[in-house]
């Protein structure tokens, strides 16, 4: 399990074995509606042992916006992750990066937080 959050999360296209379109749905928690994504997703194993995620929303038809509306479509303008091992090898390093819309609306308290 990644995240008590995420509903679910699909693989929709495959583009090679370290790239591929991916659709996340996130649970909503009053007064905030769930969201989904469509995002290109990219990552690698880097010469220190540690990988590196990218990713990005894209608009693709494998994967419309929900025409319900029950899911609010976020925007990840970018998100990355870089995970190495430490040196002893006893734990891991996490970086992240992220830079997201979460788009429709939001109550005011929660925007000035």
């Amino acid at each position: 399990k990644i995240d008590d959050m995420l509903e679910s999360l699909e693989e929709l296209k495959k583009f090679s074995s370290h790239s591929m379109l991916t659709s996340a749905k996130i649970k909503g928690v009053w007064p905030v509606s769930p969201r989904d994504t469509c995002e290109l997703l990219h990552w690698r194993v880097m010469e220190d042992g540690g990988a590196i995620f990218f990713h990005f929303s894209v608009a693709d038809d494998a994967k419309p916006v929900d025409p319900s509306g029950t899911f609010v479509r976020a925007d990840n303008i970018v998100m990355g992750y870089y995970l190495r091992p430490t040196e002893d090898g006893l734990a891991t390093e996490v970086f992240s990066l992220m830079d997201s819309d979460p788009q429709g609306s939001l109550p005011t308290f929660l925007i000035n937080q």
